[in-house]
């Protein structure tokens, strides 16, 4: 089962990409992370993991495992070696603004149920990715 959503974001690629790129800072402004822990703490590249906490669920890990700066970053979270969910992150230029691609595909019987749930922090996730670039765009601007 997998969710997926574009949105626009008025700002420049650049500027969108180092905002979801940071997955360190995602708890200070994303309602649906409240902890990231990098294990170890590198630079995110293929291979990277971090550990999140979001509400209602256990802490998880998630490794990266397709890193293209500044466009996608994919990550996947498996339990016990079975793939549970894959999400990813891409970042386009479009129109004169940021495009966003988000999604999360989950592995399991009892996923498709969950889809209304998913979709929602799909959402939630794009619009706070706007609410965080519109917030960092004048500081960032000459």
């Amino acid at each position: 089962m997998k969710v997926e959503r574009w949105h626009e974001i008025d700002a420049q690629p650049e500027l969108v990409w180092s905002v979801i790129s940071d997955v360190a800072r995602w708890p200070s402004w994303m309602p649906t992370v409240r902890q990231v822990t990098p294990v170890p703490p590198l630079p995110m590249a293929i291979g990277s993991r971090y550990r999140l906490k979001q509400p209602l669920q256990p802490a998880a890990t998630w490794q990266i495992t397709q890193f293209d700066p500044p466009h996608v970053f994919e990550w996947e979270r498996r339990e016990q070696e079975r793939l549970i969910f894959v999400g990813k992150h891409a970042v386009e230029a479009y129109r004169g603004r940021a495009r966003i691609y988000v999604s999360l595909e989950a592995f399991g019987t009892l996923n498709q149920l969950l889809r209304p749930v998913f979709g929602a922090v799909i959402a939630t996730e794009c619009r706070a990715t706007e609410r965080r670039c519109l917030e960092v765009k004048p500081s960032q601007e000459p």
